[in-house]
């Protein structure tokens, strides 16, 4: 299990901005820091371990897990962070959120549970790996701050749930969260409003959003060989447009045999046709948004043979043709 190591570069301001010099704090816990610049670059949890130990062991502030929001940018969780910052909506944000989280860490899981007028996102940490308290707070601050970047600055969650004790000085806690804060819960859980996932960002960019989506899937497939979810996505978003789009053809792609690639997801519990429709769905309503593509187009952009079995499909998925959809944007 690792980390992307770009991220920790948001360490090394947040130590630098306690007037300490960063570079003996992340030689202490073992990381190069010239690391932080390397784009391919991964560090073990122990080395994060180390390093958020480090860093509250150098500045002694209980709440430094809140101020990483001053030295925190998308962009330190690479393709993520810009595929984050083009979604359409926050839910967007947060279905990538969910589907690539490997790509920045791969030692939790993010789970969204809807719930009448609220929506709940689970944290779940990995079975062997328990993250020290100042990386829950870093990790539930920068849940908030990301969400803000594109909901909006004054959004916020309707309440926070913490596996960890309560802090003894709750005042910074409560002014940078803003709701209400419970600890000693069974798992880290973040609660926002339903209807403020589901409206657009002002920052929204459908072709960005694409790209930096596809930029996500091809880096997984490329780092986890073992993620057969990620390597089918990735030779569908190259197959689509070819028109094969058979199990055959995808297995071929990754130089398995088509039993052997039906075998590996069913393990995950899932099928082919599941895995291909989840992408032409995602995909469909992202070239929906971009009015120079006619639904013709699209129909053949996503491998259909013709538009009425894309006006099907899309039906199935929505409840709306697409013409429906697009009028109502």
């Amino acid at each position: 299990m690792s980390v992307y190591a770009p991220a920790a570069d948001f360490l090394w301001e947040l130590i630098r901005s306690y007037d300490i010099d960063p570079r003996p704090v992340f030689e202490s816990a073992g990381v190069d820091p010239k690391q932080r610049f390397d784009q391919g670059a991964r560090l073990s949890r122990p080395q994060m371990n180390a390093l958020h130990a480090a860093a509250y062991a150098a500045t002694g502030d209980e709440a430094i897990g809140l101020r990483v929001v001053t030295t925190f940018h998308p962009s330190h969780m690479g393709a993520l962070g810009y595929a984050w910052l083009a979604s359409r909506t926050p839910r967007d944000a947060w279905l990538k959120m969910q589907r690539h989280s490997k790509l920045e860490a791969d030692s939790f899981r993010l789970t969204l549970a809807e719930h009448a007028d609220e929506v709940h996102l689970g944290y779940f940490w990995d079975g062997d790996w328990e993250p020290i308290r100042s990386q829950i707070f870093t990790v539930m601050a920068l849940a908030v701050h990301l969400h803000r970047r594109i909901a909006g600055p004054d959004e916020n969650p309707r309440r926070i749930e913490f596996s960890t004790p309560a802090p003894k000085d709750l005042a910074p806690f409560e002014a940078h969260f803003r709701c209400e804060l419970s600890f000693d819960k069974p798992q880290e859980l973040l609660v926002l409003p339903r209807d403020v996932l589901d409206r657009p960002t002002p920052r929204g960019h459908p072709e960005l959003e694409q790209a930096t989506e596809e930029m996500v899937v091809r880096y997984l497939a490329l780092r986890d060989k073992e993620d057969i979810l990620s390597q089918v996505r990735a030779a569908l978003f190259e197959c689509l447009p070819e028109g094969n789009v058979s199990a055959e053809r995808i297995a071929d792609q990754l130089h398995l045999s088509t039993r052997t690639l039906r075998r590996r997801l069913d393990e995950r519990g899932l099928s082919f046709r599941d895995v291909l429709s989840d992408v032409r769905r995602a995909l469909a309503l992202r070239y929906i948004r971009d009015e120079h593509l006619s639904l013709t187009e699209i129909s053949y952009l996503l491998g259909f043979s013709e538009p009425s079995s894309f006006t099907r499909a899309f039906r199935g998925w929505t409840g709306k043709t697409p013409t429906q959809e697009r009028s109502e944007r």
